[in-house]
């Protein structure tokens, strides 16, 4: 009996992919983290200039703790 393709592997024909498109949404999640980054940095410079080196801290861990979950 004869088998298809005579017991060859033939690669399977491959479907053309569309270039990704730029789209607006990566802008606006990228312009969101800065905004983020920005609050935080000032909302420490200011709780330190005030003093208040506890909020400072708790500021700066809730912070790196939003981004090393947004980023990972």
């Amino acid at each position: 009996m004869v088998s298809a393709h005579d017991g060859h592997v033939v690669p399977s024909p491959l479907a053309v992919t569309r270039p990704a498109k730029t789209s607006d949404t990566h802008w606006a999640l990228g312009l969101l983290m800065v905004i983020i980054a920005v609050a935080g940095i000032t909302g420490i410079v200011i709780a330190v200039s005030m003093g208040l080196t506890n909020l400072a801290l708790a500021i700066g861990i809730v912070g790196c703790a939003f981004f090393a979950r947004a980023w990972c």
